[in-house]
């Protein structure tokens, strides 16, 4: 009869069911830093907000963006300057293209073979820019990627091909990172689609802004596709009112209503019918607080797991 696996305090050691072959037994959950992930929504909807606070993230800032939040939990590269430009190492400053970001992955890479220190999760914000990035460094290499002769314009490249070349640029990317232990977090952005229904009449449905082909291929790859989406609510407070009645000075509560705007990271199945997943079963909406929302976010996950 096979031995029993000894339990550890988490999972298994390998079984020994099959000879040489080994395994394991046993629930794994990967921890929330450590899936793949995309998180979409429209622009200025918190997205990076979200992300920034996260205190092991390393997150490649390819919008070169400024930051979102008072409080930045994680490292971002590259950084923007005083002045309003990027900047590289050592504050110099920098003219991102794809070269550099292929350097600092190589590096992650290392980091991880050699189990030195390093962030548990990468995040590529946004993969709209990643896509201009990669747009631009093909041509010059298409004749190493066997798509063509290396050449300074895009439009010059076999279109279905250097698409393809681009596409599973990304998910080699993503995939490569992953395999080195890596949680890896896309940033992707939502617009919305105008569908005539009539003379002067429109509805308006949320639409990713790549191609459904480029889509189909990334889908598999994450473990968490969820939306940042924002609503306003309305809040009641109490309020101190002082009037002066026959002489004396009155101090009264009185309940006031106030608009507020609150964001949510949300895998519910409305207008993104198809889009949005997640492996562990999360709730439908999870309220993100300004100040410290992937703290909130990474709660909730690791109580449903």
């Amino acid at each position: 009869m096979p031995k029993s696996a000894h339990r550890l305090a988490h999972g298994s050691l390998p079984q020994s069911r099959y000879d040489g072959l080994s395994g394991y037994s046993g629930r794994m959950v990967k921890p929330v830093q450590t899936i793949t992930a995309f998180i979409i929504g429209p622009p200025g909807e918190g997205k990076s907000c979200f992300l920034q606070s996260c205190p092991d993230a390393y997150i490649f800032n390819l919008d070169k963006t400024s930051t979102t939040t008072p409080t930045v939990n994680a490292t971002l590269w590259p950084g923007i300057s005083e002045s309003g430009q990027p900047i590289g190492d050592n504050g110099t400053p920098l003219i991102l293209k794809w070269e550099a970001i292929e350097e600092k992955i190589a590096i992650l890479k290392r980091l991880a073979t050699e189990n030195k220190p390093r962030p548990s999760l990468i995040v590529f914000d946004s993969l709209s820019e990643w896509i201009r990035l990669l747009r631009d460094w093909i041509p010059h290499h298409a004749a190493e990627l066997s798509i063509g002769a290396n050449t300074d314009l895009w439009n010059n490249l076999h279109g279905p091909a250097a698409y393809d070349c681009l596409y599973n640029y990304i998910i080699g990317t993503i995939s490569s990172l992953s395999n080195h232990g890596y949680g890896v977090y896309v940033v992707g952005h939502v617009v919305n689609e105008t569908i005539p229904i009539g003379d002067n009449r429109f509805v308006f449905r949320p639409q990713l802004t790549i191609t459904p082909n480029f889509w189909k291929r990334l889908y598999d790859l994450f473990e968490l596709v969820a939306a940042i989406v924002s609503a306003t609510f309305e809040e009641q407070y109490e309020q101190e009112v002082t009037s002066l009645v026959r002489g004396q000075t009155k101090i009264e509560k009185r309940i006031r209503t106030r608009e507020v705007r609150k964001y949510f990271l949300s895998v519910e199945k409305t207008d993104l019918e198809g889009v949005v997943k997640s492996r562990v079963r999360i709730p439908g909406k999870i309220e993100l607080p300004h100040e410290g929302g992937w703290a909130a976010f990474e709660r909730v996950y690791n109580d449903c797991m």
